[in-house]
């Protein structure tokens, strides 16, 4: 696994075990951006109808394509308006987002939603129109990134500065979704940079972090990377948690 992962960024192992830490330039532990909310990731089940007066309206059509088709363990990231805005329908009446409404619901609870999808919605059969949704709420992700439980995560890394922002990104050094096994020794382990600074583990700073928390964490390459470049170099790794296992 190790020798994966490191392929990965581009880098092999030489059996040295690898090294890395949080800590920011002022050497304070940087702050986590906790864009999750406990209720942010919902699993759930959901079925919606359309060109009717209710769900249960005789001449309701469900919605069989695209956002809005029966599914079941659907996971809905809260954050984003996907499923539509906040919008007010043709009698003036306000109708909350589907995700606002998501997030009043119980675990376990069935409840029927209403939204209102805008004139632009790309769907034009939809656009204008009501949509009921009957949704059973499974539950709210509030797990937090614990050893051996694996995770997806992004990442980007970044080097040859002593801030983020000044640093480059390295070749190899980037993933959009990467399954890490959080066995506790799969990435960069601890050890002390070109300064001197002791850094903690790759996988020890992930500990804590829920689904959506990003932060940026400081590591050191080992010595004998095979790479010249990285090789004993203090590196950021910019960090997203996807999901957690």
């Amino acid at each position: 696994m190790k020798r994966k992962l490191f392929k990965s960024l581009g880098i092999l192992t030489v059996g040295i075990a690898p090294i890395a830490t949080v800590i920011s330039c002022s050497e304070e532990k940087p702050k986590v951006n906790s864009t999750a909310d406990p209720k942010r990731m919902v699993t759930i089940d959901m079925e919606a109808k359309a060109f009717g007066k209710s769900f249960d309206d005789p001449n309701a059509i469900q919605v069989k394509t695209g956002l809005f088709s029966k599914q079941s363990n659907l996971i809905v990231d809260t954050k984003h308006n996907t499923y539509g805005p906040d919008a007010t329908d043709e009698q003036g009446k306000k109708h909350e987002s589907f995700t606002k409404q998501l997030k009043k619901i119980n675990v376990g609870e069935t409840k029927v939603i209403t939204i209102f999808l805008p004139s632009y919605w790309v769907n034009h059969a939809l656009a204008n129109k009501k949509i009921y949704i009957k949704v059973k709420l499974h539950k709210f992700d509030y797990k937090k990134v614990e050893l051996h439980h694996p995770i997806t995560l992004s990442f980007e890394g970044r080097s040859g500065a002593p801030k983020w922002e000044d640093a480059i990104a390295f070749q190899g050094g980037t993933s959009a979704s990467y399954n890490l096994d959080m066995s506790g020794h799969s990435f960069i382990g601890a050890g002390v940079d070109q300064n001197g600074i002791q850094r903690k583990g790759f996988e020890e700073q992930l500990l804590g972090m829920k689904t959506g928390d990003e932060k940026i964490i400081d590591v050191a390459f080992p010595k004998h990377y095979k790479e010249p470049k990285l090789a004993g170099q203090h590196a950021f790794f910019k960090v997203k948690i996807l999901k957690i296992q």
